[in-house]
């Protein structure tokens, strides 16, 4: 008993001190379970200054931030470094008579972890513009999409990737959001209507003078890739598109 009463103090003296010793740990050195996702795909050529070409995927239990650490060529993109998204910051690194791709290294940090992203955009030439309406006449699949430069990765926007579009020579267009449904605009019901080249063979107009005309800027085209983008509701849209 009298043992007892003499350990007593001094472990309760030590307890005190793990709870003031754990109380005084910085939030921003423990971990938070970072992870993060190597960034490569294909990309058409010719890009202006500020537009997007890809995201930086991680996902933390704390607050994320990206750093461009390297790039090649030098300051070819620049990064937000709260969002990830990776922009153009010198258009000409962006020639593919020039180089193949555009590469670099992204350091994502949360906390006490830090990892390392690699970067490659491999260059695609671009093909002369659409020559005719019938050039696109083909059954098209969803292989990327994004949502104000978020893109459909690691269970965003992911519903979409199973979205099939159709264009017929006939002028009719069916469109189908497939099995995975995001609500909205996207549902299992097969959409059909009508689809037009405007004057300039610059933008595919949906269901062409009625209440839900829609215009979709082509951003590019090869003869097996199209790449469509729109405002809708105030955020920028854009999918890419193979042929099925």
């Amino acid at each position: 008993m009298k043992l007892f009463s003499t350990l007593l103090p001094v472990f309760l003296r030590f307890s005190l001190l793990i709870l003031l010793f754990s109380g005084c740990i910085d939030p921003e050195l423990q971990s938070n379970n970072l992870m993060v996702e190597d960034l490569r795909h294909d990309i058409f050529e010719n890009k202006a200054k500020g537009e997007i070409v890809g995201q930086i995927t991680a996902s933390a239990e704390g607050v994320l931030s990206f750093e461009l650490v390297s790039s090649d060529p030098m300051g070819a993109m620049s990064i937000n470094e709260r969002t990830g998204v990776l922009t153009v910051e010198i258009p000409e690194y962006f020639d593919f008579e020039e180089r193949t791709n555009v590469s670099g290294v992204v350091q994502v940090t949360s906390g006490a972890d830090i990892i390392e992203a690699r970067v490659q955009l491999d260059l695609l030439n671009v093909e002369a513009p659409i020559e005719d309406f019938n050039r696109l006449t083909k059954h098209w699949k969803t292989s990327k999409f994004s949502w104000n430069g978020v893109f459909a990765s690691m269970d965003r926007h992911t519903c979409r990737l199973d979205d099939k579009m159709s264009l017929s020579g006939t002028g009719m267009y069916t469109y189908d959001g497939g099995a995975e449904l995001c609500g909205d605009e996207d549902n299992q019901q097969l959409k059909t209507g009508t689809w037009d080249l405007d004057e300039n063979l610059q933008y595919i107009i949906f269901d062409k003078d009625t209440d839900v005309e829609q215009r979709a800027e082509i951003d590019f085209f090869t003869e097996g890739q199209l790449s469509l983008s729109m405002n809708y509701l105030g955020a920028l849209v854009s999918g890419e598109f193979i042929i099925d």
